[in-house]
């Protein structure tokens, strides 16, 4: 065996834990069931993909929350805060992340973005693929979609205020 560097030592090694996390994803990846098994198409990295690190945080945090099923709507609050209303602001019974990307009047704007990539809207394009994410991404920074209704900051003051899109 020749001589290796400690330099060549880590890379080597850092791309044997990448192909075995990569092999156990694409083993497990069918078997998956819960919010996030929608989105959950793109192979692991070992560094952040582009769109994320190029993503303002406030729009970070709102794509994580609708990629991963786990935010401020109401199919989230249904079984997570009972206590949170479920129902949509357009007046739909119950809004669940579907709605608010396929139908809800409120972003008919903004939807814009997502039919250049999906022109009907099909939740795995969107979720799961480099240029869904960065459409939604761009739906997300135009919008008030999956914000916290009601709420928003001004400094260390929380104000209430009317849902606007």
């Amino acid at each position: 065996m020749p001589h290796s560097t400690y330099v060549n030592a880590r890379r080597r090694n850092k791309e044997g834990i990448r192909q075995k996390w990569t092999e156990s994803w694409y083993r497990d990846v069918a078997m998956q069931t819960g919010r996030f098994a929608i989105a959950n198409r793109l192979p692991p990295t070992l560094k952040p993909r582009q769109h994320f690190t190029h993503t303002p945080r406030e729009v970070y945090g709102r794509l994580i929350q609708c990629r991963t099923g786990h935010g401020f709507f109401g199919e989230y609050y249904a079984t997570f805060v009972p206590t949170e209303p479920i129902m949509c602001s357009c007046g739909e019974p119950r809004q669940t992340r579907e709605h608010i990307l396929r139908d809800c009047p409120l972003f008919a704007r903004q939807r814009i973005h997502l039919r250049e990539v999906s022109y009907n809207i099909i939740l795995n394009e969107i979720l799961g693929t480099e240029k869904g994410i960065k459409a939604l991404a761009k739906f997300i920074e135009e919008s008030s979609a999956f914000k916290k209704v009601g709420l928003e900051r001004e400094g260390d003051l929380v104000v209430r205020r009317e849902m606007a899109a």
